[in-house]
């Protein structure tokens, strides 16, 4: 089974300036992971090989089940994770992001706390 959804979970802040597709991009405090809104309408969780192509795809760890439309991250309540035994995603109801601290999250200054129970 895949850990990426443990790896990504942490807090996100917003990059000043940074767009994507169109979109607010936020990166990980600590570590080398960006939400972002794919080419495709949908909110991911991507890596450093995603942001070399100037986040110009569809690729994630996590990505939204379907399109955002313009609903922020926090806002999305279907989400999915790639599963490298199976190859291909699967839903996970324990994904999540908020914009307010988690029951049993580190307390947030600002950003968001991906959570992966």
């Amino acid at each position: 089974s895949s850990h990426h959804s443990e790896v990504c979970a942490g807090k996100y802040e917003l990059v000043s300036g940074g767009v994507a597709n169109g979109w607010p991009i936020w990166k990980m405090q600590g570590g080398d992971y960006w939400m972002y809104s794919c080419k495709d309408g949908c909110w991911g969780i991507c890596a450093k090989d995603v942001r070399a192509k100037g986040f110009d795809c569809c690729a994630g760890f996590i990505l939204s089940v379907e399109p955002h439309r313009g609903e922020m991250p926090q806002h999305i309540r279907k989400w999915e994770r790639w599963d490298e035994g199976l190859d291909r995603f699967l839903a996970d109801p324990c994904i999540s992001v908020s914009d307010v601290e988690p029951e049993g999250c580190w307390r947030l200054a600002s950003g968001y706390c991906g959570r992966s129970v």
